[in-house]
């Protein structure tokens, strides 16, 4: 699974067009937008929240995530706190297994929950366990208080131009 801090690809692609961007990622991709983490406990379990999250204020950098599915696995990703998982989050308020993505065609991925204790939204809406919702760019996922949004190639390459010019170099 291919991982990038924003920051990274956005110095990586500051010189490209966007036909460029997508033609070296071609793939849809995952942001784990900055937020609280929150350990889980010694024993694994859940944390059971009370209350339906919003996003938490950035507190640090975005992580993009490719989503690639394994061999095996086709049109096919996992998200959770489980080692089995395909995109891993240590976060005391996911499952074992949280969500599941899945391509319908190339370059159009629906969402579910995989039957979660703590529930996940699709843009503010409740996502009913079981049922996949269909992905549109720029989509907020809100996985029990992981925050994430999803990209196509063009939406990403949108988001890396927004972050401006690349900061500074130190002069010598």
């Amino acid at each position: 699974m291919t991982s990038l801090l924003l920051s990274v690809l956005a110095r990586m692609h500051r010189t490209k067009t966007p036909k460029e961007f997508a033609a070296v990622h071609p793939n849809c991709w995952l942001v784990w937008e900055p937020g609280v983490w929150k350990p889980p406990s010694k024993n694994g379990e859940t944390l059971a929240t009370v209350s339906v999250p919003t996003p938490p204020p950035a507190a640090g950098e975005a992580l993009a995530l490719a989503l690639t599915p394994r061999t095996g696995q086709p049109g096919q990703v996992t998200l959770g706190r489980g080692a089995s998982c395909d995109i891993e989050i240590n976060d005391a308020t996911l499952s074992q297994l949280h969500l599941l993505f899945m391509e319908a065609s190339p370059n159009v991925w629906t969402v579910r929950d995989a039957g979660s204790r703590n529930g996940s939204w699709v843009d503010r809406m409740p996502l009913p366990k079981g049922v996949p919702m269909r992905l549109e760019n720029g989509a907020r996922i809100q996985a029990a208080q992981v925050c994430l949004t999803f990209y196509d190639a063009a939406g990403l390459f949108e988001r890396l131009r927004s972050l401006g010019a690349t900061p500074p170099r130190l002069q010598i």
